[in-house]
């Protein structure tokens, strides 16, 4: 394929990430509709393909200290960080090259694991690794969501992050998957998690019971039904959830929320979707999206 045609066709696949018109086909719709027990969806949505744009759940910037573009290897600022005084490992970030799209654009894994420190400043909180690694508050969450910081002088906290930078097919755009996990200490409690992507699972019920101590009961909230009639058909359940505290409390789908935990008072975001009867006839589209986001954060006792 000749450069022009193949940038010609990049433009119509990023402009599918927004627009959900798939490259060479028709715009994707969604109708209400389903079982009598479901209710009708209201609000956009969320992401029907891998190339539409996910719930904003995330709230941060990562800022990594590295630099260069050694493929297959991690890369850092070039110094080592030391070792902390409690003889845990310096906390580093990291990225690995998994391949490039036939557009040269880079398909990578991003992460950074252990012990880190929570500051206040002026925009909001920021988390900071021992090798610089940072990650700042963009805004896009409200205020109210951001973590705590109980200290002047910042908190110590331990904290996982991965981001992943993928494509479905050769001609598709590029999307990402972000998740990140604050805790008060290793295996401590969670102090802040968030999700956000178009193709994340769900929420586990593994991962609902550590962050609010107790397990949660998803509700039907709605289904519709996407369709192309070119490439893309499936149906999507939206899910509310309800909490096994005493007295039972009920997350809504897409709703903010605040939830009174065994393990703390939380303000939470959630949006659960299943998809089912799943058809993609086509190679050069992207694949069917998913909606669940989630982001969860710990009040200030």
């Amino acid at each position: 394929m000749h450069t022009a045609s193949r940038l010609a066709i990049r433009t119509l696949c990023l402009a599918a990430a927004t627009s959900l018109v798939g490259c060479g086909s028709s715009k994707l719709t969604a109708s209400t509709g389903g079982p009598a027990e479901a209710g009708v969806c209201v609000g956009t949505p969320g992401a029907l393909t891998s190339a539409s744009l996910p719930r904003q759940t995330f709230g941060w910037t990562f800022v990594p200290a590295f630099a260069g573009a050694d493929a297959g290897t991690s890369r850092d600022a070039g110094a080592v960080p030391v070792a902390r005084d409690s003889g845990a490992a310096a906390s580093r970030c990291a990225t690995v090259s998994d391949g490039v799209t036939d557009f040269g654009d880079p398909l990578m894994t991003s992460t950074c694991v252990g012990e880190a420190w929570l500051r206040q400043t002026a925009a909001g909180p920021t988390l900071v690794f021992d090798d610089g690694s940072a990650f700042t508050w963009d805004g896009s969450l409200p205020a109210t969501a951001a973590p705590y910081v109980a200290s002047s002088s910042g908190d110590p906290v331990w904290a996982d992050f991965e981001e992943n930078t993928r494509s479905d097919c050769p001609e598709c755009a590029l999307y990402k998957t972000n998740t990140l996990e604050i805790r008060t200490s290793a295996g401590g409690i969670v102090r802040f998690y968030a999700q956000q992507g178009s193709t994340l699972p769900g929420m586990t019920d593994g991962q609902i019971l550590d962050i609010f101590g107790v397990p949660a009961t998803a509700m039907l909230d709605c289904t519709f039904q996407v369709r192309d009639s070119d490439c893309i058909s499936f149906q999507r359940t939206e899910y509310g959830h309800q909490l096994a505290t005493t007295p039972p409390q009920t997350v809504a789908s897409g709703v903010w929320s605040t939830v009174d935990a065994p393990t703390g008072h939380y303000v939470a975001l959630w949006y659960s979707s299943s998809e089912t009867a799943a058809k993609v006839t086509c190679t050069d589209e992207p694949g069917e999206g998913t909606d669940n986001g989630f982001v969860a954060a710990l009040v200030a006792p």
